[in-house]
């Protein structure tokens, strides 16, 4: 049987604890509505396919890695949009690094949990797409793609944690201009000066 890990987004249940529903604007009133929505969906989904899943809020992700073997896991989805994948991918990335774990690379499937508004551009499918992207999966018909990811030495000290899409340098003074030098494996040094 095929076994998932399956991180979801869980923000949206502190705003509708906290707000009046006439507070929240018609875009927030709509991405709730279609978050809860695609939330609802995937267990059946998971159901039909004969998947294994494991489900964790993102915010507990990190505290419960230490209790999984990822060995045993095939595919990790994550449920919600962009800032949700890329926070997975750093989290497993980094386990699987310093557990030194016995695999090195696990696909994680980007799931739009609302995408009539959230733009969700790492995200391969919806709810409305994501069984038939399983079926395409599990069948071998669709292959993953390994991304390699960003890292960063800082006088020499390989900093640990390692990113997809950018790291954000900043002066310890926020209105401080930014000086540094970067480069590119083992290519020559390029200075560097950016605001902020």
């Amino acid at each position: 049987m095929t076994r998932i890990l399956t991180v979801i987004k869980e923000m949206y249940a502190p705003i509708l604890a906290n707000a009046e529903a006439d507070t929240l604007s018609p875009h927030g009133k709509l991405a709730i509505a279609q978050h809860e929505k695609s939330l609802a969906l995937i267990p059946a989904i998971f159901d039909d396919l004969e998947l294994e899943s494991i489900v964790y809020p993102r915010s507990e992700l990190v505290h419960r890695l230490s209790k999984i073997d990822l060995s045993t896991i095939d595919y990790v989805i994550s449920v919600g949009g962009d800032g949700t994948f890329l926070d997975t991918v750093q989290k497993i990335s980094q386990h699987l690094r310093l557990t030194k774990a016995k695999k090195n690379f696990i696909p994680i499937i980007g799931v739009n949990s609302s995408p009539l508004s959230s733009v969700g551009k790492l995200t391969a499918a919806d709810t409305d797409t994501l069984v038939p992207l399983l079926k395409k999966i599990i069948s071998k018909q669709v292959f993953s793609q390994q991304i390699y990811q960003i890292s960063i030495e800082i006088k020499g000290a390989l900093i640990n944690k390692f990113a997809l899409n950018d790291i954000l340098f900043t002066h310890s003074n926020p209105s401080a201009t930014s000086r540094y030098l970067l480069a590119l494996n083992d290519s020559d040094y390029e200075f560097q000066k950016s605001s902020g």
